[in-house]
């Protein structure tokens, strides 16, 4: 059963990647993304910060490999971390 965080994950994903870099990408291939951004949000060391506070962090941490690199996928982590912390 889907969560209204999944399903707004999701909605995002349909909405943010489009174009011909994306045409073949699933929402499970991107589901990392936005869910590494829920896992920061929930993290405890975190609850004091934004995630543009973590930028640094999180973009060392985060190990995607192009399409899934950092910067393609700043953000969706960014709004998977921004939803996290509004449900």
């Amino acid at each position: 059963m889907q969560t209204k965080l999944d399903n707004d994950l999701r909605n995002d994903a349909r909405e943010r990647f489009k174009g011909p870099l994306w045409e073949d990408v699933t929402y499970e291939q991107l589901e990392p993304a936005y869910l590494y951004g829920v896992k920061l949000a929930e993290d405890p060391r975190w609850t004091q910060t934004n995630l543009h506070e973590l930028d640094q962090f999180a973009s060392t941490d985060w190990g995607g490999e192009y399409p899934f690199n950092w910067i393609n996928m700043k953000e969706a982590i960014e709004y998977g971390f921004a939803c996290a912390r509004q449900h």
